[in-house]
Formats: structure tokens, sequence, C-alpha cells
């Protein structure tokens, strides 16, 4: 007896080749709705690639550190400064007497002159401690790093290069060990190449030995940035605690120390903190961006499924099986997943270069970002892959269902009112989920507008400013600093249009400061609450120049120079603190404690306040010494002027040349974009979660048209009848935007919550708005009720002038 073949059943793939050949034919038929679908698509995944291009750059990328996990960041806590830099004998101390460090790297930030055959350059530069390298775990890209005998007063002039520095200046020469360099007219030794540190602020381009005079460095100058390394074994917990009772310690043998904490932080949060506030919060956007168009495209499917209703009717009474009937709607949405992500993908190359841009990240990990990676490859094909299962399995099942009630004819309730009751849940969620961007970019926004009506202390319009580095090789001493000011403010001030002009060691709101203790003549402090105050180093003019106003007294004069008495200016916070807003002219102060031995100050004016670590912090106390009784490396010039400021510029480069062809001028810019650029980081982000902001609501708006188009067009019998027994024109579309309103009321109260907690993430980039200010969630609620009704106008006037006749002739 024969055996008959047994058959077996079919690969569930079986035919996928031949589902994909009509996929794309159905999509080519249907162009309009194809080319909405993909470009939807396109955009949402091209912005949601471009933020994780950025993400990957900035925050996946592994850092150029060895352990990282091990290091951190140190800083010397006082009553008004809650992260202030270390001094070097706290930095001797912390090494020496706690057991939780294995090795601290010391690192002051500045600037430098490089000669060469043209124009001085100015160049990036940082001090750094014999040994800083190997605590970092960063070996020298290029021969070594400093050695102790190097590192001490009075050491070899030696150099190490950064690596981009090396590269774009040097054309990345391996020869370049044991050549020189001219740095501030002097000859440095390259003895190698630093690492590029991407994530680092302080990534410089020349790195010189710090060689620190102990003698002439107290425990009161702080300027320098400690990283320690954790011992073997050692948590953070412990750390701090071991270096807490260091700190204790000091305290009982320098009194005036008393006032003073620590604060060890990871580093990896200092490199990475920023960006992973603003990134995040950008990835959460283009997150419910994303949402919102697959949300959008799961409509369009459904919508799309009630003209070929009947043809799947007629396939499965055929006798085709609902899986095969639902892949083959599934691979349409496949094909569809992988034009726009494809599309997408270059829409996000193109994006991320815009928006390293305008990110408020500072990293140079931004500079290449616009690499495509395996990483970012990678999460295009599982991005391809969730929108496809996002937009394209509920409508494909859905539709496999099949009714043969189609196939005569019956499509009155096309896909049903479960299906439609589905299409409006659908527009509710993606309006909830366009609340919240809209709502982050309003009150970011308005932190801007709000800081930026903020009275900075000064006159920005009108006015310009530089900086000039004197080198200490050629300005070594008070003399020569007095020197080249005497030469060069006159010249200044004498350039047509110039009404003042004047010098200042710290420009405010450029992220340099001084401050310390200071003693008031006839005053007694407590030794543990010594008060501090910011210094200024000022010449006559300076306070003219920025508009500050004087609010008594006088301000500095041509008499207070170097041999003259001794005076001071100090601000209305200074005198609000300490006389109790009496007046304190003729009063003397000094710096340091009263054991110090710097000669006293008579305080000869009061100056306003003026926001000078930020127009979002509030004014220190502040005190003015004549820039030529006390001088520094560091000045910056002040112009204000009645006529344009562009030919200042190159004025002010040619007067400085007539006065020392070595020096150079950087950081050119007028007030005004001094204070417009200190709110650059909530600026940028309040404008790109805006952009983001604005496509979710395109999308929402979309989702909102696409439904009540789709319900006036199923519902066209029913209008038609109502109109025939006298249904006006107003109310017909009164049904329509009452339909539109609701679902947007409905999403707008769903998506209150999670906009809450976006306002929330986005704390520390607000200013005299709170994450639920009312007023702000009541504006982006009205905003979205606009557009949602905008969306629903014209189904509304479609619906209007349907004809009674045609409607019923076509049932």
């Amino acid at each position: 007896m024969s055996q008959l073949p047994t058959s077996s059943s079919p690969s569930p793939l079986a035919g996928i080749g031949k589902d994909v050949r009509v996929a794309v034919r159905h999509l080519l038929r249907e162009r309009g709705f194809t080319a909405t679908a993909v470009l939807t698509l396109a955009l949402a995944t091209g912005a949601t690639t471009a933020v994780f291009t950025l993400v990957n750059a900035v925050l996946l990328r592994p850092l150029a550190y060895r352990a990282p996990d091990e290091l951190v960041r140190i800083y010397d806590v006082q009553p008004d400064v809650a992260r202030a830099s270390v001094s070097l004998p706290d930095a001797k101390d912390w090494i020496t007497r706690s057991r939780s460090l294995s090795g601290l790297a010391l690192f002051s930030q500045g600037n430098k002159s490089l000669s060469s055959d043209g124009e001085p350059m100015r160049v990036s530069t940082q001090r750094m401690n014999a040994g800083a390298l190997r605590v970092l775990g960063l070996p020298p890209l290029l021969g070594r790093e400093f050695t102790e005998d190097e590192d001490r007063v009075g050491g070899p002039a030696v150099a190490m290069l950064g690596e981009r520095f090396w590269r774009k200046q040097f054309a990345g020469r391996p020869d370049i060990v044991g050549s020189t360099v001219r740095l501030d007219g002097r000859d440095h030794v390259v003895l190698g190449v630093v690492r590029e540190q991407p994530h680092w602020f302080g990534d410089s381009d020349v790195w010189v030995p710090l060689q620190p005079d102990p003698a002439q460095l107290p425990r009161g100058n702080h300027f320098m940035n400690a990283i320690g390394r954790l011992a073997p074994g050692v948590t953070l917990a412990a750390a701090r605690k071991d270096l807490a009772s260091v700190v204790k310690a000091i305290a009982l043998e320098v009194p005036e120390y008393q006032h003073h904490g620590i604060l060890v932080v990871p580093w990896v949060d200092e490199l990475l903190g920023e960006a992973r506030t603003s990134l995040g919060a950008l990835g959460a956007v283009v997150g419910l961006v994303l949402l919102i168009a697959c949300v959008n495209l799961a409509n369009l499917l459904l919508a799309r499924g009630a003209a070929r209703r009947r043809e799947v009717a007629v396939r499965m009474a055929l006798g085709a099986d609902r899986w095969r009937v639902a892949r083959g709607l599934l691979v349409e949405a496949a094909v569809l997943s992988v034009l726009g992500t494809g599309l997408g993908l270059l829409v996000g190359w193109a994006g991320s270069a815009v928006l390293r841009g305008a990110l408020p990240v500072r990293a140079p990990a931004l500079a290449s970002a616009v690499a495509l990676d395996g990483r970012v490859l990678a999460f295009s094909v599982g991005l391809c892959v969730l929108t496809t299962v996002l937009f394209g399995v509920l409508p494909s099942l859905l539709l496999a269902k099949g009714d043969l009630g189609a196939v005569r004819g019956e499509m009155r309730t096309a896909l049903g009112h479960r299906t439609q009751w589905l299409q409006s849940a659908l527009v509710v969620f993606e309006v909830a989920l366009a609340l919240a961007p809209l709502l982050g970019a309003a009150l970011v926004l308005q932190s801007v507008q709000r800081l930026l009506r903020q009275d900075p202390g000064f006159r920005a319009e009108n006015a310009v400013a530089f900086r000039v580095q004197l080198p200490g090789e050629r300005y070594p001493d008070d003399a020569s600093r007095r020197a080249m000011l005497e030469a060069y403010l006159p010249r200044l001030r004498a350039l047509p249009g110039v009404s003042h002009a004047g010098a200042v060691n710290d420009l405010p709101l450029g992220g340099s400061n001084t401050n310390g203790n200071f003693s008031i003549e006839g005053q007694v402090f407590d030794k543990a609450h010594e008060p501090a105050i910011e210094y200024r180093l000022a010449s006559p003019g300076y306070i003219e120049a920025m508009g500050i106003p004087l609010r008594e007294g006088r301000t500095f004069e041509d008499v207070d120079r170097a041999g003259g008495e001794r005076v001071a200016l100090v601000n209305v916070e200074a005198v609000r603190r300490f006389w109790g807003g009496g007046s304190p002219l003729g009063a003397r102060i000094r710096p340091g404690d009263g054991e110090d031995n710097e000669p006293w100050r008579r305080i000869v004016g009061v100056v306003g306040d003026v926001h000078h670590a930020g127009l979002g912090e509030k004014p220190r106390p502040e005190m003015y010494y004549p820039l030529d009784q006390d001088t520094s490396n560091r000045v910056s010039f002040v112009l204000r002027t009645r006529e344009a400021l562009a030919p200042l510029a190159s004025a002010a480069r040619r007067e400085l040349a007539a006065v020392d062809p070595g020096l150079s001028l950087f950081e050119l810019r007028t007030l005004e974009d001094r204070v417009s650029g200190s709110v650059a980081a909530p600026r940028s982000a309040g404008l790109l979660l805006g952009l983001f902001a604005g496509l979710a609501v395109v999308l929402a708006a979309a989702g909102v048209y696409g439904v009540l188009a789709f319900s006036v067009a199923q519902r066209t019998r029913e209008i038609g009848i109502r109109m025939a027994i006298g249904a006006s024109a107003r109310s017909v579309r009164w049904w329509v935007l009452r339909r539109a309103l609701g679902l947007g009321g409905i999403g707008i109260v769903a998506g209150l919550g999670g906009a809450l907690l976006l306002g929330r993430s986005l704390e520390r980039l607000l200013y005299g708005v709170a994450p639920s200010d009312p007023p702000t969630a009541l504006a982006a609620a009205a905003i979205l009720s606009a557009v949602t009704v905008a969306a629903a106008l014209l189904p509304a006037n479609r619906a209007t002038r349907v004809d009674p006749q045609e409607a019923l002739r076509a049932e």
C-alpha cells in the first residue's frame, strides 16, 4: 500500500518577497498617501537620529581617561561661593594628610601669545603640576609629561601641545618633540603632545608646568582646579568623610580657615552633567515627536483601510488566512518605515550639524557629532523596527479581521464604531504628547526674556570690550604693567568717537572672578565668619565706560596712583551687608584678615551693583582698587563711543601694536553681545525645544485634521439628512468643531502631568518662573487648543458644503 505524501505547513515567511512587491505596487499607486507617510516619518526619525548622534558623541563614547569613575573634582567651599577654586597650601594638605587620594592633578587655565612669522596668535593654555596626566590616566600621545624638576619655581621653559592644536597648527608633525615654540616672547622646548579630551572644557592648545612659588601663594589665593584619583578600594562617601576631617584639622591650625569647607563630586558628573540635562531633555522631546508621528501614521493606515476593507474581505472570502493578510499589510508598513527611516537618516545627519551649533552644551566632543558610526546606524535600524511596530501592527490586525458585509458594499460603518473610537483615542494621545514640549519651550523662552529684562548693573549699549594678556616674562612686575597701561589707555581715549575708556582685571559676565576675605577698620568679626568680598582692579574711566552708576562720593581719578593714598570703591550690596546701609565714605578697609600686613584703603565712593557672575545670580559684595596701585597680568579694556563700533576694532589693534607689537587682543565683543551671550544656554535650549515643539504641534494638528476629515467623509449621509431636515451650516460646523474641542480638551488635560514632569527636568534652565507656572501652562494649553480648532476648520467647512440630494443619491 503506497503512503500518501505528507504536506508540511508552509513557513511563516514563505512568499515574503511577493508581499514586498505587492506592497511597493500599492504604495506607488497611492503616491499622495505614500509621500505624506514617508515625509512624516522622515521628519520624526530625522529629529530623533540627529539628537541621538549628539548623545552618542557626547554621552556614549568612552571617556579618554583610565578608570574615569575613580576621578573626583574637589572644590573649596566658602560662605558666599559654593564651588570655589583651590589654593596651593590646600592642595598640599589634601594629598599629604588624606588617605583617600592616590594622586592630585592641579590645573590653572590662561592664555599666552604664540609668536610666528605673522601676527602673534593667542592660544589657550593650561598650567598643570608634574604627574597630572598620570593622575588623569591620560598618557601623552607623543613624548612625555613634566617632571618634578621641571615643575619647580624657576624651572626650564618647557611645554606640551594639545592634540587638536598640534594637528591644526603643526600638521601633526611626529618630529615636534624636541622642537621649540615661542610663547610670550620666550622659547619653550616641546616635550610631547597631550591627547585630546573632547569632553573637558579645559582641553587647551598648549600645556605648561605649574611652577608655583609657595612663598607667593598664600592659603587665601584660590586659582587652581583640582582633580583627584581615589585610592584603590576607597568609595566616594569614604573620600568625602576623610577629606572633611582634613579640612577640620586645617581649621584648628589656621583659625581664619574655619568658615571653609570642601566639596567632592564625581569627575564624570562634572564632565557630562550639563550635557545630560540638555541632551536628555531634547531626547525626551524628540521621543514624543516620534510617538506623535507614529500615531499619525497609524491613523492614516486606519483611514486608508476603509477604502481597502472590501479588498481584504474578498481575499479572505477566497481562502486567504488572517495571518497572510495581516502580514501583507504589515509589510506595507515596513516598506514605509524603511523609506522614512532611510530619508530620516539623511535628515538626521544634516540636522546634527545644525543642532551642535545651537546646543547649550559646549563640549569639543560635538565637533565629531556628525560622524555616522556603527552605533548610530544600529540605532537607525532599531528605529525602523520600532516605528513599524508602533504604527503598523494595530491597523494590520484590525483590518485583517475581514467582514463579508464589505463584499456586499455595506460601507456605512466603514471601519466600525470601535475603530473610530480608537482613532479618536489616538488623537487625544498625540495632543497630550504635544503639550509637554510646548510647555517646556514656553517656560525656557519666558525665562530668557526675564533674564534679558534684568538690569545687568551697567549700560550695555554703545560700548565694546576686549582682553589683553600681559606675558609674565615681558611684564614681570608692577612697574612694567603700569607703563603699558599708561601708554595704551591714552591712545584709546584719543580714538575718534570714544567718550570713555577704562580697564579692569575681570569683566562682568566673563566667567572669571577673584574673591577673598577683608577687614574693616574698627570692626571685629568672628574668625569663623569673616566677611568675604569680590575684588576688582579698575583704572580711572572704567566705571564711566561701563556705565555703572555712581551712588555716592567719586570714582577713581588720575591722582589715584602708586605712591599716593590707597583708595577703594564699594558697591551697594557691600554697603547694605557690612555698613547696614549707612554711608561708608571715609571708612578704611584692606584685603585679608586683621593679621595681614596689607595697607589700609580709604573708601571714596559707592557704585551700583553689577550682576558679575550672571544675570540670574544675585549681586555680591564688591570692592574696587585702582589698577595703578594693584596691577594684573590679565586686563580687559572697555570703550564707550558716540559713533559706530565697527572701526574701533582695527583702531584698537593698531594702537596696541604701536605700544607692543608682541601683544594681541582677543574676545572683542560689544557689551550687548556679552549680555546676550550670558543667556546663550537657556536661549539655545528654548529655541531647540520650540523647534521640536512646533513639529509636535504640527503633527498633532495633522492628526486632528485627518480624523475629522475622515469622519466627515464617512458621515456624509448623516450630514446630508441633517441639512435636508433643516440643520443650518452653522450648526453643522459647530458639530465638527465641538468634536475637535472635545478631543483636544481631553488630550490637554491628560497631557498636563507629563508636561509638568518635563518642566521640572528643565528647572536648572529656568529663572523667575516655576516649572508649574499656571499662566504659562494656560498659555500653552490655549495655543494647542487654537491649533486644534484651526485644524478642524477645513473639515468643518467641507461638512457645510454637503449637498443633501447628492449624499442621499450616493447611498
